[in-house]
């Protein structure tokens, strides 16, 4: 699978790697798994997507998908992930923007970063840079 992951609990921190071209069915795959297998996982977690060496292949219907998921936690009165998604990608501050239009009311936090830096710091753990860059790296070279 493309994407990996890891959970620093201590900073109540999940990272997502993404490596090449993902589906979104690879992304909500992984986002149900770490859910019923990862007990570090819960909700109102700071999540990065770190598709800086990698891509989210999404269509609108998957767009669709997300907000239903995120309408249900809302339902469940589940806190709020801050989701920042990392990438060279500009076009995903477009599809950002489609995400919260479609949503309508629905409260979110995500944000496009094309630094990792600026991510981190939107997150509030600047700290996690050396972390981040390490475990990347790790699955690159896997």
């Amino acid at each position: 699978m493309p994407i990996f992951y890891e959970i620093y609990p201590q900073r109540d921190f999940l990272l997502y790697v993404l490596m090449g071209l993902c589906t979104a069915d690879d992304y909500f795959n992984t986002y149900h798994s770490i859910y019923q297998k990862d007990e570090r996982r819960h909700h109102g977690m700071k999540v990065l997507l770190d598709a800086f060496n990698g891509d989210l292949d999404l269509e609108v219907k998957n767009l669709h998908q997300a907000i239903a998921l995120m309408q249900e936690n809302f339902q469940k009165r589940h806190p709020r992930d801050r989701v920042a998604y990392l990438t060279k990608n500009s076009g995903m501050v477009n599809i950002k923007n489609t995400l919260f239009a479609l949503g309508g009311n629905l409260p979110m936090e995500l944000e496009v970063f094309h630094n990792l830096a600026d991510a981190l710091l939107w997150l509030g753990i600047p700290e996690m840079q050396e972390a981040v860059l390490t475990f990347r790296d790790q699955v690159a070279n896997n």
